[in-house]
C-alpha cells in the first residue's frame, strides 16, 4: 500500500504541476487566443468516458456545457481552473482541427490517429487545437464584436497547419457546415498548410491499415460530393453563427468565390490522393485492370479541370524515360495513346484528343492489316474529331471505313457495329444527309435495343439522337413519340431531375419550338431553367444557356418584355464565365439582336449581330459554318432595313462560305439561296429569284425529303414569285402543295395552313389579295 500512495503522490505532484504549467501557457488569456491545444491520448481519454457513438455535438451539449455552465469558461481553461490537467497534455497547439460536430465524435479521433501514422507524428508532440474545446460555449463572440475570421483566422493563422477531417469519408458531413468550409477557407487565404484525413468508421484496429484502401473503394463518391458542395447552402449549428458568417462574407469575397477557393482546394488535394492511388493500382494490378483505368480517368478529369495536362500525360502514358529507352512496346505505346485521346475527348480537349488518336492509329496501321479490331477502333475515333472540326470528308471517309472492317470482323449486329452507325450517322447528318443519316441511327437501334436492352440508357441515348434528325427532316410527330420514350427511360433509372434528363427535357421543348407549339414549350423551359439555376453556380454556362432557351420562347410569343432581361443576364454570366470573345458569347449576342429586331430597334440589333460576326471570325476562322450562321443573320437585318446591297453581299459570302465547308447540297445551302431570293424578290428582281428558289427546293427535297415543312415554305416563295410575274397557274399549283404539306405535317387550324389556304382562295377566285401577297406567313426558312 505505501508504494501505492507514494505513486499516487506522485501523480498529483505531476498534475499539480501540469495545471501550473498550463496557467502560465494561458497567461489569463482564453485559450482561443493562446492558441491551446491537445493530444490524441486526452481525445481517446474523453472518448472512453462518452463511448464511440456519441456525436461530437453530443459531447458539447451533454457534456462540456453541464460541466462548464457555473464557470463559464471554456472547456480546457475549466480543466485548468479544476487542477485537471493530466501533464504532457496541454501546449501550443502544432494543428488546427476543422471537423463537423454532427459527425461522430469517435470518427474524429479515429481520423486523427490515422493522421499521425500517415504524417509520422509523434503523439506526445501533437497538439490538436480543437474549436469546442477552446472556444467558450456561454459566450457569443458575436456580442463582443468579434468577427468570423478573428475567432478561427487567429489560430489557424498562427498555428500554420490545418487539419480537415472527413466523416464519413464518401459524404462527409462538413460539406454541408459553413463553419468547416470558412475554415478550409481561410486556410488557403492565410496560406497555411492543409492536410485531409478521414476515417472510415469502422473498428480502430481497422483504421490503422484501411486508410488508402478506403480512398480507392469511395474516390468517386467523394469527387461527387466535392462537385455538389454548394456554400451558400451550407448550414450552422447557431443561427446566429449563420447570421455573421453570411454578413462578412457578402462584405468581402462573397460565396461564389468563396466556392471556388474551397473546391479548387479540395479538387487539388483529390489530385494528388488520386494519383498515389491509381498508381497503386496499377502496381498491383496492372494497367488495363478495370479499377486502375477507372480510378486513372477521374484522376485525369481532375487534373485537366486544373489545366495541368502534362501529368494527364504521365498518368496515361508513364514516365517519359521508359518511352524513350523502348521498355514500353509499340502496341503498348499505341494503347496508350488511344485511352490518352479518349480521355481527352471525354473533357472536350479536341485538339490534344486529335493528336494522341492520330499517333495511335499511325501505329496500329503499322502493326495490323486493315480489318483489325485495333485499327477499325482508332479510324472511328479519330473519323469522330474530325468531325469535330468540320472536316466532314475525311471524317466520313473514315468511319465509313471503320464500320465495313468492324461488319467484316464483328458480323453485322455487334455493338461495335451500332456504335460505327452512330457515329456515321451523325456526320452524315451534320452534311445534309438526312435520308442515310435516318437509316443507320434506326439499324443502331435495332442493334442496341438487342444487346442492351428496349428500356436501357444506351437505348434512350440513339433514341434522343434519332428523334433529333427526325426533327431536322420535320418528321415532328415520330420524332416526338422517341423522345418521350427516352425521356421516360431517362425518368426511370435516372431520376427527373438528373442532369442528362433535363437536356432531354430541353430538347423536347426546342422540337414543340419547331412545331410551333410554344405554350407547350415554354413550361418545359421554365422548368429546366429554374432546376439549373439551383444546381449550378449563378455564372455556370449550363445556367446562362437555359435562359437562352427559355427567353427564346418568350420571344416566339411577342412576350419581349419579359425576354430581354433573360438574354442580358445570359450574355453577361458567359462574358464573365467564358470570356468576352467566347462562341457561346456570339450565340447570345445573336439571340438578342434578333429580339431587337422583332422590336424594330435595328440600330441596337445590328451592334449585337455585328459583335456576333467578329467573335465568330475571331474565334473560329472566317470559312466556318458558324461565320455564315452568323452573316446570314446579319444580312436579314440589313434587309429589313432596306440595305440591300450590303445584305446581297453578306448573303452571298454565307453562301461561298457553305457551299465550300458543306458541300453545295446542304440544307443550309438551301437556306442562303431561299434568302437571297428573297432580297431579289424584295427589290422586285423576281426573273432571278426563281433559279435560286428552284435550285433550294431540289436541295431540300433530296436532303429532307419532300414532305419537310421547310420545302412547303420554299414552294409558297416560289408560288410568290411566279405570281409577281403573271404566271398564276404555276403559282397556284406550288402554293397548293406547300398548303398540303402543312395540312399533314401541323393540321388544318394551324396558322400557316390558314395562311396558306386563304392565299390559294383568293388567287382562285382573283380577286382580294394582290399578286405579291405571301402564301404564309414565313420570311425566309430555318434548317
Amino acid at each position: 500500500m505505501g508504494g501505492c500512495q507514494s505513486n499516487q503522490n506522485l501523480s498529483l505532484v505531476l498534475e499539480s504541476q501540469a495545471c501550473k504549467d498550463a496557467r502560465k501557457l494561458l497567461d489569463g488569456r482564453e485559450a482561443w487566443l493562446v492558441p491551446v491545444g491537445v493530444t490524441l491520448d486526452f481525445l481517446r481519454a474523453l472518448m472512453q468516458s462518452v463511448g464511440e457513438d456519441w456525436q461530437t455535438k453530443q459531447v458539447v451539449l451533454k457534456m462540456i456545457v453541464p460541466a462548464t455552465r457555473e464557470s463559464r469558461l471554456s472547456y480546457l481553461e475549466y480543466l485548468v481552473e479544476n487542477h485537471s490537467v493530466k501533464p504532457n497534455t496541454l501546449q501550443i497547439a502544432t494543428h488546427f482541427v476543422s471537423h463537423a460536430w454532427d459527425s461522430k465524435f469517435s470518427d474524429l479521433v479515429f481520423a486523427l490517429q490515422c493522421f499521425l501514422q500517415n504524417e509520422r507524428l509523434k503523439t506526445s508532440e501533437t497538439f490538436f487545437f480543437l474549436d469546442f474545446l477552446c472556444i467558450n460555449q456561454h459566450s457569443s463572440p458575436w456580442a463582443r464584436g468579434l468577427k468570423p475570421d478573428s475567432l478561427v483566422g487567429s489560430p489557424i493563422n498562427q498555428i500554420g497547419k490545418t487539419v480537415l477531417v472527413l466523416s464519413p469519408v464518401d459524404k462527409p458531413i462538413l460539406f454541408d457546415r459553413l463553419w468547416c468550409l470558412f475554415e478550409l477557407m481561410l486556410t488557403i487565404k492565410l496560406k497555411a498548410r492543409l492536410f485531409i484525413c478521414f476515417s472510415t468508421g469502422e473498428t480502430r484496429e481497422e483504421m490503422d491499415h484501411a486508410r488508402e484502401d478506403a480512398l480507392t473503394e469511395k474516390f468517386n463518391k467523394i469527387v461527387t460530393a466535392v462537385e455538389e458542395l454548394d456554400c451558400q447552402s451550407a448550414k450552422t449549428t447557431r443561427k446566429e453563427d449563420l447570421k455573421a458568417i453570411t454578413e462578412q462574407l457578402e462584405s468581402t469575397i462573397g460565396f461564389h468565390k468563396m466556392q471556388n477557393v474551397v473546391s479548387a482546394a479540395l479538387t487539388s488535394w483529390l489530385c494528388g490522393a488520386g494519383q498515389r492511388a491509381a498508381a497503386r493500382l496499377v502496381h498491383k494490378y496492372g494497367q488495363d485492370h478495370e479499377q486502375a483505368m477507372a480510378m486513372r480517368d477521374k484522376v485525369a478529369g481532375l487534373l485537366i479541370k486544373q489545366g495541368r495536362t502534362a501529368e494527364v500525360e504521365q498518368l496515361f502514358l508513364g514516365p517519359a524515360a521508359a518511352l524513350e529507352d523502348g521498355s514500353v512496346s509499340e502496341d503498348e505505346l499505341s494503347l496508350r495513346y488511344h485511352k490518352l485521346a479518349i480521355c481527352y475527348r471525354d473533357h472536350r480537349l479536341d485538339d490534344e484528343a486529335l493528336s494522341f488518336a492520330q499517333k495511335s492509329l499511325d501505329i496500329h496501321e503499322k502493326l495490323y492489316e486493315d480489318d483489325n479490331p485495333a485499327v477499325s477502333a482508332s479510324l472511328q475515333l479519330v473519323g469522330s474529331l474530325l468531325a469535330k472540326k468540320e472536316d466532314y470528308v475525311r471524317s466520313e471517309e473514315m468511319l465509313r471505313k471503320s464500320l465495313t472492317n468492324y461488319k467484316k470482323t464483328l458480323g453485322d449486329h455487334h455493338a461495335d457495329v451500332g456504335e460505327g452507325m452512330e457515329k456515321l450517322a451523325m456526320v452524315l447528318d451534320a452534311q445534309g444527309n438526312a435520308k442515310e443519316a435516318l437509316e443507320l441511327y434506326r439499324q443502331a437501334l435495332s442493334i442496341k435495343e438487342d444487346t442492351d436492352g428496349p428500356n436501357s440508357l444506351p437505348v434512350a441515348e440513339v433514341m434522343s439522337s434519332l428523334a433529333t434528325v427526325l426533327k431536322g427532316a420535320g418528321k415532328y410527330s415520330e420524332a416526338e413519340g422517341l423522345y418521350n420514350r427516352a425521356l421516360k427511360t431517362r425518368t426511370k433509372k435516372l431520376g427527373k431531375n438528373h442532369q442528362d434528363t433535363i437536356t432531354l427535357q430541353a430538347w423536347l421543348a426546342d422540337l414543340y419550338n419547331a412545331m410551333g407549339k410554344y405554350e407547350e414549350a415554354l413550361p418545359i423551359l421554365q422548368f429546366v431553367a429554374e432546376a439549373n439555376t439551383k444546381k449550378f453556380p449563378e455564372d455556370d454556362p449550363i445556367v446562362a444557356f437555359s435562359r437562352n432557351n427559355l427567353a427564346g420562347v418568350l420571344s416566339r410569343l411577342g412576350r419581349y418584355e419579359e425576354a430581354a432581361p433573360l438574354y442580358t443576364q445570359a450574355l453577361a454570366s458567359l462574358e464573365r464565365s467564358m470570356g468576352p470573345s467566347s462562341a457561346h458569347v456570339a450565340t447570345t449576342c445573336n439571340n438578342l439582336a434578333e429580339l431587337l429586331q422583332s422590336q424594330r430597334k435595328f440600330d441596337e440589333s445590328r451592334t449585337y449581330f455585328e459583335r456576333a460576326v467578329h467573335i465568330m471570325e475571331s474565334e473560329l476562322g472566317h470559312e466556318h459554318s458558324n461565320v455564315a450562321h452568323a452573316l446570314n443573320n446579319l444580312a436579314g437585318l440589313l434587309c429589313a432595313m432596306g440595305k440591300h446591297e450590303e445584305a446581297r453581299a453578306m448573303h452571298q459570302r454565307a453562301l461561298q462560305i457553305r457551299q465550300t465547308v458543306l458541300g453545295k447540297q446542304h440544307p443550309s445551302v438551301a437556306q442562303s439561296l431561299n434568302n437571297l431570293a428573297e432580297l431579289e424578290s424584295e427589290c422586285g428582281n423576281f426573273q432571278e429569284a426563281i433559279p435560286m428558289l428552284t435550285d433550294c427546293l431540289a436541295i431540300l427535297e433530296d436532303t429532307l425529303g419532300s414532305d419537310h415543312p421547310n420545302v412547303a415554305t420554299t414552294l409558297n416563295n416560289l408560288a410568290l414569285a411566279y405570281s409577281n410575274i403573271e404566271k398564276n397557274d404555276k403559282a397556284l399549283e406550288l402554293a397548293q402543295r406547300a398548303h398540303d404539306i402543312q395540312v399533314m405535317r401541323f393540321g388544318e387550324e394551324h396558322p400557316l395552313s390558314i395562311a396558306s389556304a386563304k392565299w390559294i382562295q383568293n388567287h382562285s377566285t382573283k380577286n382580294g389579295e394582290t399578286p405579291g401577297n405571301r402564301p404564309s406567313g414565313e420570311n425566309e426558312i430555318f434548317v
